[in-house]
């Protein structure tokens, strides 16, 4: 039986950008075949004046896992600015910055080949997985790899701002979304 040959994937980073350079990113992170893992999104509530967009998805203990992961982000990398976050049941979207003061007095090229950007992503994933997997072992978490868009504009900036803001009330037109029966229970 003749294999068929398997299709080529598409390199994920912009060739000729400098990952280590200061700006802004929006990322996108989702789960290990987009398997509802962080939560639930609720409905919102008729004639709730003060419900923010972000208050609609319920985490589970898992998506509370990585809300606590991403708010040590800072600290362990104070090079970086997380603007602005939000946690779906199967994926999460950062607007991440990047101080461009801070490029002179990275570590040297041979200690650490990725890039600042792929640093902080790694250390995100790395730490969910280690703690799901402490509580349910062999537990796949995340997908391959990250989706990142470079943001070059205010206008830009504002759009991803106010697409991360609003994503939970979209949560049915959402191309990540899943029906809330096959959300599994943690």
């Amino acid at each position: 039986m003749k294999r068929m040959p398997l299709p080529k994937r598409k390199h994920p980073r912009l060739r000729n950008w400098d990952y280590n350079s200061g700006g802004a990113y929006f990322i996108t992170i989702c789960t290990h075949d987009k398997a509802p893992l962080f939560g639930q999104i609720q409905p919102p509530v008729v004639g709730a004046i003060h419900e923010s967009p972000a208050s609609l998805c319920r985490l589970s203990p898992w998506g509370k896992v990585v809300e606590q992961v991403l708010d040590t982000l800072p600290r362990r990398f104070p090079d970086i600015r997380l603007e602005k976050y939000v946690i779906m049941p199967n994926h999460l979207h950062l607007l991440l910055c990047l101080d461009p003061q801070v490029r002179a007095l990275r570590e040297a090229p041979l200690q650490n080949k990725r890039s600042r950007v792929s640093n902080v992503i790694g250390y995100l994933k790395m730490n969910v997985s280690k703690e799901i997997r402490n509580a349910h072992p062999g537990q796949a978490v995340w997908q391959r790899s990250f989706h990142d868009h470079i943001i070059r504009s205010e206008a830009d900036y504002l759009r991803i701002w106010q697409y991360i803001d609003t994503n939970p009330i979209k949560w049915t037109d959402d191309c990540f979304y899943i029906s809330d029966k096959s959300t599994p229970s943690r």
